[in-house]
Formats: structure tokens, C-alpha cells, sequence
């Protein structure tokens, strides 16, 4: 497997170079879905944005939720680029060879012995030594042809011998040597003279012999593993090339399409460096052969292991490859998203000097099937009301979803959106009880307390907050008191906008004359004794009651809902 991570401290997005950039909490990523969906059923927002189906183009989505950007000149250039990249392609085919090839390497356990390289650390550096590795590699091949012959250095002695003495060389005196010599070696005096060898002679002999022909055996093996194992490494060398001229040709456009983009310069500054330090290895691999054993190709031999070798060992080769997965990753990203805007599924954002937030036709992204699309204006703050499984929780985060796609790509699911850009967006929902020292309400207070310390010390950036059932962990009447002096207080803030959802009607009555805040419900009409959702927006305070409809569709017995209904009707 990749290493995330890595990649990612690698590869860094054009947001991450800016200035003007804020950082999403952990709570707003894991409550809006952001880059994990809490039902394995449903994508992340991140894969309906970029369209992914795979975990290499997931593998982004940690660093696009790390960040939205209040930089109204990035987001502008951000929406040139992304409309202007029709011509996009990609080749994931060669994009996962080349991981395939990087993860073998990686997770190598026995490389050096694998593949033959040296092992003492002293003589370490004969390993990126093409001179020397083509002779370790001569060696490997001819090995067993070395080991077939030496026997005929036998033949070959009593020449030297009689070429060392002075003696006079002719057949006579060449075959008395050549015999004697016979003589002294065991395994051919077990073809020669075997009946008169003694039994411990007999037995040492075929030792010998069947030492030769397991050495034979084994060098022999050894080649063929190594003939083996050339042919793969030239194969992926091959699979090497193809991925860094896609790599480099993939820079080279996005370069391009940004070369005019102010707030991108520092991006493609680094983007330029990787792409120049890629064409430089690219042209160091380019010239080897896709068969090294053809005709005269197998003199590369000792080019293909040393840059093997660079794979496996350089931590400079590991730092650019590294790099250009984090690139190619977000390079497959841009497509999706593109074709999300040519598709009309994401339109364009308008910024705003004065303060303001209209976002016209909104809808959730995850919402495919059926999108029931609304628009909400922000000149006050909102209080949504509507009985359960209306659809409030939902629209509170559409809203803040499409508000933060909007600071991160310019782009939101709305037909229009207008925007004055927030520098720090605060999430209230879902809070956990699982801390031992707190109860819910206590962990709901905690919430709220940081919440407002940071509206507090951040008195001059824009804030935008959601609350969803605030102060639900403690009784009505005392969540009903805190949760208008807090809302009450935090309105009175120009920088400040929020959206709350909640079921309890009194504390909508006492905000009905507020005039920094709407009270706004989803429609709901009751048939027949069930409530029909329509999950639009009107004004006003929706008073309808669902709850018990929602224990009848869990199949409560009959006996408990019947009695809730009684009940509901007498308070």
C-alpha cells in the first residue's frame, strides 16, 4: 500500500500555499461527511465532488479537507482553472502498474540478495556502479557455462606445465602428463580405474561428483532466476517510462492552464521543480532496451540494476515518486470535478465585498435520486423548525457543505450563490457523550463555550455557525433558557451568522420579533394521519408533530403508539 501520508507531506494542493487559509475541524469533516461517510452505503462528499471509485483518487481527500481559503483572488483563478480544463485525460492504467511496481519494490524484504547486489557494507557503493554491475551480471549469466568447462582446464595443464618447464611439447610427453593428472582427480578415476579404487575412494569420487553436478544444477537455476528476473525488471522499466512521460505531460499541462494564475505561482514553482527533477530521471532510464538480451543490448545491463537500485535505495527518487502519486492523484480529481461543472451539477460562486450569503436552488450533494432543491438567504440568522425526518438536519448541512466547497473550489451544488467569504465555520451536531468526566450537556456546553471564545478572540474575521438541537442533553426548560441567552448574545454579532435547528416551539416564539433573526420551518402537511414531507422552505414556525409517525414506521406495538398519540393530544 501507498503511504498516505507521505505522499501528502510530499505533495501539497495550491491551497496549502496560501496565507489566507483556514483550517476545517475535525468535527465539521466528520459530521458533514466530508471525506468519510458515517453509513458505508453512501459516498463522501469528496467522491460525489471528484467522482472517485477508487482508493488512489481517495487517497486525496485527508488533504482537501484540511483547508478552506477566505482569498478571494485564489478562489477566482481556482474558478478559471477548473472551467478551463476540458481537455483533461487521464490513463489509470498506467498510473497502477506504476504503483504495483512501487509497492513490489517497497516491500522487499530480501532485495539485495534477491536481485543479487552487494551486501557488505563497505563496498555498498560498487551497488550504483553500472561498470560493476554489468561484470556481476556477466558473471551470473556465464556462471554455469564456467562451472560446465572447468573441467577441461585438465586438458589444459599439461600444456602449461610443459610450457613452464622448457620441456618440448609433442603427444608423447602431453598424454604421460594428461594421464597422471586423470589419476588425481576422484570423479574421473571412478570412469578409468573404478574397480581398483578402495571402497573409501569410491565413495569420496561420487561425492565429488555429485558436488559437480549440483553445483552445475544449481548455477544453472541461479541463471535462469536471473534471466527470469532481468526480463521482469526490463518489462517494468518499460512501465516506468510510460508512467513518467504521462506524469510529466500531465504537469506540464496544469502548468500550462496556470501559468497566469497569480495565487498559483508558488504551487507550480514546486510543480516545475518535481517535473524537471522527473525529466531528469526519465531521461536517465529512457535508453534502457525493452529486451535486454537482445543482440548487443545486454551491455545495459548494468544501467537497468543500478537505477533498480536508485528505485529501492535513493531517497531522493522515493521523494519525487512520491510526489508525483500525491500529483497524479489530484490530477484525476480535476476531472471529476470538471466534469461535475460542465454537467451543471456545480456552478459557479459570486464574492461579495459587503457581507452576504444567497444560495439559490441549493441542495445536499449525496441527494442523486431525488433533489428537492431550496434557497436561503442570510441577512438573518435562522431558526429551522419541522417534525422529525423533515429534512432540517439535512438542509443544515447542504448550507454549510456547499459554503465550504464554495472557499475551497469556487463551485457548490446551487444554481447561484453569492458569497462574502467566512474565515472560520463552527459545527454543532452530533455531539458525543462518551467523555467520563462529562455528561452530554456538559459536552454540549463545551461545544458552545469554544464556539463563542473563538468569536470572541476573532473579533474582526466572519464566522459562520450551525447548531443542530442545541442544549438537548438537559431538560426543556433550562435548554429552552441557555440556548436563547447564548443565540441571543452571539445575534447581536455583525461578524456572526448562524443556522439552528430545533423542536422546541417556545424558544421559536421568543425570537419572533428579533430582528436579527427568522424563524423558517420545512413544509410538512398531515393526511390522513401521516405527515407528507415536502422538505421546502417556508416562513414561520412549523408547530406538526411526527415523532409518533416515526415509532409506527419502526413497528412499535400498537399499544405504545396509540397511547403516545392520546397523550400528545391532551398537552
Amino acid at each position: 500500500m501507498l503511504d498516505k501520508e507521505k505522499i501528502f507531506e510530499k505533495f501539497k494542493l495550491p491551497i496549502e500555499y496560501l496565507d489566507k487559509k483556514h483550517k476545517l475541524t475535525n468535527e465539521i469533516k466528520q459530521d458533514l461527511e466530508l471525506i468519510k461517510p458515517n453509513d458505508n452505503s453512501t459516498n463522501s462528499t469528496y467522491n460525489v465532488v471528484f467522482k472517485t471509485n477508487n482508493d488512489f483518487d481517495n487517497m486525496s481527500f485527508d488533504a482537501w479537507g484540511k483547508y478552506f481559503s477566505s482569498d478571494k483572488s485564489f478562489l477566482k483563478d481556482s474558478q478559471h482553472f477548473y472551467k478551463n480544463i476540458n481537455d483533461l485525460h487521464n490513463e489509470p492504467h498506467k498510473i497502477k502498474k506504476m504503483v504495483d511496481i512501487w509497492n513490489k519494490i517497497n516491500n522487499e524484504s530480501d532485495f539485495i540478495e534477491k536481485y543479487q547486489y552487494i551486501d557488505w557494507e563497505r563496498l555498498y557503493f560498487l551497488n550504483n556502479s553500472k561498470m560493476f554491475l554489468s561484470i556481476l551480471s556477466f558473471y551470473n549469466i556465464t556462471s554455469p557455462i564456467l562451472q560446465l568447462i572447468a573441467p577441461l582446464f585438465v586438458f589444459i595443464t599439461p600444456f602449461l606445465l610443459m610450457k613452464s618447464l622448457g620441456t618440448p611439447i609433442t603427444a608423447e610427453i602431453y598424454i604421460k602428463i594428461l594421464l597422471e593428472n586423470l589419476k588425481n582427480q576422484p570423479f574421473i578415476k571412478l570412469f578409468i580405474s573404478f574397480n581398483s579404487m578402495s571402497l573409501g575412494q569410491q565413495i569420496y569420487g561420487l561425492l565429488m561428483l555429485g558436488l559437480y553436478i549440483y553445483n552445475i544444477y544449481s548455477n544453472v537455476l541461479s541463471c535462469y532466476k536471473f534471466y527470469t528476473q532481468m526480463k521482469i525488471l526490463t518489462a517494468e522499466f518499460e512501465d516506468i517510462r510510460k508512467y513518467l512521460e504521462c506524469t510529466i505531460e500531465n504537469m506540464t499541462f496544469v502548468l500550462n492552464k496556470t501559468n497566469k494564475l497569480n495565487s498559483y505561482q508558488p504551487f507550480n514553482n514546486t510543480l516545475l521543480s518535481y517535473k524537471n527533477r522527473l525529466s531528469q530521471f526519465l531521461n536517465d532510464i529512457r535508453h534502457i532496451p525493452k529486451s535486454i538480451f537482445n543482440k548487443f543490448n545486454i551491455f545495459y545491463i548494468g544501467t537497468l540494476m543500478k537505477y533498480y537500485f536508485t528505485l529501492w535505495d535513493s531517497k531522493d527518487i522515493d521523494d519525487i515518486f512520491s510526489y508525483s502519486f500525491g500529483f497524479n492523484c489530484y490530477y484525476n480529481n480535476l476531472i471529476g470535478l470538471n466534469q461535475n461543472i460542465q454537467h451543471n451539477n456545480m456552478n459557479i460562486c459570486l464574492f461579495k465585498k459587503n457581507k452576504s450569503i444567497k444560495l439559490i436552488d441549493t441542495y445536499h450533494p449525496n441527494l442523486t435520486k431525488k433533489v428537492i432543491k431550496n434557497t436561503i438567504t442570510l441577512n438573518k440568522n435562522k431558526i429551522i423548525t419541522g417534525p422529525n425526518a423533515s429534512g432540517k438536519t439535512t438542509l443544515l448541512k447542504a448550507i454549510t457543505i456547499n459554503i465550504i466547497l464554495s472557499q475551497q473550489f469556487g463551485y457548490g451544488f446551487y444554481r447561484k450563490c453569492y458569497i462574502t467569504p467566512y474565515h472560520h465555520l463552527h459545527c454543532y451536531i452530533n455531539i458525543p457523550d462518551t467523555n467520563d468526566r462529562d455528561s452530554l450537556f456538559q459536552s454540549e456546553a463545551r461545544r458552545c463555550k469554544t464556539i463563542l471564545d473563538s468569536i470572541l478572540v476573532n473579533k474582526k474575521d466572519n464566522h459562520f455557525c450551525i447548531f443542530d438541537e442545541l442544549y438537548s442533553g438537559t431538560n426543556p426548560y433550562e435548554a429552552i433558557a441557555t440556548a436563547h441567552s447564548y443565540l441571543n448574545y452571539i445575534s447581536n454579532k455583525k461578524n456572526v451568522d448562524f443556522i439552528l435547528t430545533t423542536h422546541y416551539i417556545k424558544l421559536c416564539e421568543l425570537f419572533d420579533k428579533n430582528k436579527h433573526i427568522d424563524n423558517i420551518h420545512m413544509k410538512t402537511l398531515i393526511t390522513n394521519n401521516k405527515p407528507n414531507y415536502f422538505y421546502k422552505i417556508k416562513t414561520g414556525i412549523s408547530k406538526v408533530k411526527g415523532g409518533v409517525h416515526v415509532l409506527k414506521q419502526l413497528k412499535y406495538p400498537e399499544i405504545i403508539t396509540k397511547e403516545a398519540s392520546n397523550i400528545l393530544k391532551k398537552l
